[in-house]
């Protein structure tokens, strides 16, 4: 027989059994209903016992007939709510309940104690971790200043190698700016030297000849560092406009002809269109054409060929040149690019490198929109490709190298005199002055705006050629003072400077100059001069 002496349990308020807290819990498991364990006749009493304990009138022990394992068996029952459910004791007798009563008095106390002690540990670790995270914050402050303050380090010594960077490259600009008079000049005084000379005198004009070479070599490196610092600085002006790229490459290969026929080589133009118009900025087209003619005479070896061919490649105006020279690998490709990167290739004809034209293509390039790249040539040269932008079809392109362009002359024409000089240095007034003599030219030298004025009051001068840089003033100011005289202001003025910056050129022009030269000047430059000159003598502009 399945006697039930008495248990302890929680229920929910429908009569479901939760958990049962001590006595014999396995007659009551959880999930069961309370009512299906109460006979049949006992099922109303059952209720009102339900509802005295949810009353609150419930105060003594209820008689319930329950069947337990088939046994019908009469036990106590007592009740009570809490807030987690209804609160039921089931036993034998009204004793037995108080002894379930005290039980659980006792089971409260201990779970109560260990709450508390679960509290107090709680607590604690609360502290600590209080503790901790305040020594953590206190760490996180101390680097978090370490950090502030080591930013303003950076800060301030960012600040200071900005501001020694820009010296330096305006130290490199006006070294570089203040070299190109003295090799200009020389280069000039070399080339009037060596065209007096006759035949007589070969020896020394093979002197000659080998100081405008150095001269021309050190102009260009010269050329390149102020290249250069514009770069750094980020400033890169261009003026676009639509330029026949066929033209343009057959000139630029006019001038390395000379060179190239000292060493024997064979310079090849392969045009795939008679025309092809490209927006570029024609000064700096001419300067990355330059360069890569310039670099492949220079690797290539003697009585190779260079092969540059110009085509239409899609939505791009294509010239590549090719050389049979030493190649460069292809891990050394884009470093090619990079500034102050000098070629493992030894030129073939001790010809200098400064580390820095190819750089400037690059960047010239990127600045019109377009791309460059290096790769391996068809004989184990170097293959470099520069793509442009097309120019619209309605454009006309402006033809370099057609003989109604301005930068193409007959050559060896005279033309009368004066003409006025104005300059602060000593040697350019000769060279100048050696330059016009030898077209037959009258030409007077001043060194400063007062001196050019006094000469200009007197009369007769065909045209004033000035220097930008000047003594007293800016040859710009000279410019300003002869438009804002009648008498002056129709007088060509022509301005020579070291800075081939298009915002430099715009200056000038904007102030009154016919034309802006970079020196060294040349015959060209002074052909241009004449020209411009007697058209204004007759009438022109």
């Amino acid at each position: 027989m399945n006697i039930v002496s008495g248990a302890a349990m929680l229920c929910a308020d429908d009569g479901s059994i939760r958990r049962c807290f001590v006595g014999d819990c396995g007659f009551f498991r959880p999930g069961a209903k309370l009512w299906d364990l109460v006979t049949q006749g006992y099922r109303d009493k059952a209720k009102a016992f339900w509802r005295a304990v949810f009353d609150g009138t419930q105060t003594t022990p209820w008689d319930l007939e329950l069947d337990i394992g088939n046994e019908v068996q009469i036990r106590s029952c007592m009740g009570g709510r809490t807030d987690e459910g209804v609160l039921v004791l089931i036993s034998g007798s009204f004793g037995e309940l108080f002894g379930f009563y005290e039980e659980l008095i006792r089971i409260n106390s201990e779970l109560t104690n260990e709450l508390r002690k679960a509290h107090r540990d709680m607590a604690l670790m609360a502290r600590q971790q209080e503790r901790e995270s305040e020594d953590i914050l206190e760490e996180l402050a101390l680097v978090n200043n370490e950090l502030t303050n080591a930013q303003r380090t950076l800060a301030k010594k960012n600040e200071e190698l900005a501001r020694l960077n820009a010296q330096k490259s305006a130290f490199l600009g006006m070294a570089a700016h203040d070299l190109r008079n003295p090799l200009g000049a020389i280069l000039n005084f070399a080339s009037i030297i060596r065209a007096d000379m006759g035949p007589e005198a070969a020896e020394p004009a093979t002197m000659l000849e080998r100081i405008e070479v150095l001269s021309r070599t050190s102009l260009r490196m010269v050329d390149d560092f102020l290249d250069a610092t514009v770069l750094e600085s980020g400033r890169l002006d261009l003026k676009t406009e639509p330029l026949d790229l066929v033209a343009g490459t057959r000139a630029g290969l006019v001038l390395h002809r000379l060179s190239a026929s000292k060493k024997s080589m064979e310079l090849d133009l392969v045009v795939r269109e008679e025309r092809i118009p490209v927006l570029a900025d024609e000064e700096k087209l001419s300067q990355v054409l330059d360069n890569l003619l310039s670099n492949a005479i220079k690797y290539s070896p003697k009585g190779s060929k260079i092969r540059v061919e110009v085509q239409v490649d899609g939505p791009w105006g294509m010239v590549a040149v090719e050389d049979q020279g030493p190649g460069i690998p292809e891990k050394d490709r884009d470093a090619v690019f990079d500034l102050f990167v000098k070629s493992t290739s030894k030129t073939t004809g001790g010809e200098k490198s400064s580390g820095i034209g190819l750089a400037i293509v690059k960047r010239i390039v990127d600045a019109h929109g377009g791309n460059i790249r290096v790769d391996g040539g068809a004989d184990g040269g170097a293959r470099f490709v520069v793509r442009l932008p097309l120019a619209r079809e309605e454009d006309s392109p402006k033809i370099r190298g057609d003989a109604s362009s301005d930068r193409t002359f007959s050559g060896g024409a005279d033309f009368l005199g004066p003409i006025l000089v104005v300059d602060d240095d000593r040697m350019q007034q000769e060279v100048l002055k050696a330059l016009f003599s030898r077209r037959k030219t009258d030409c007077r030298a001043v060194g400063s705006v007062d001196e050019a004025f006094k000469e200009l009051d007197r009369g007769g001068y065909l045209a004033v050629v000035t220097d930008l840089d000047l003594g007293d003033a800016s040859g710009l100011d000279l410019l300003a003072r002869m438009r804002n005289r009648p008498d002056l202001a129709r007088i060509p003025a022509f301005v020579l400077t070291g800075d081939a910056d298009a915002r430099t050129r715009e200056r000038c022009l904007s102030a009154g100059a016919w034309e802006v030269f970079v020196k060294p000047v040349g015959a060209t430059e002074l052909e241009r001069i004449g020209r411009l000159s007697k058209g204004s003598e007759d009438g022109g502009t």
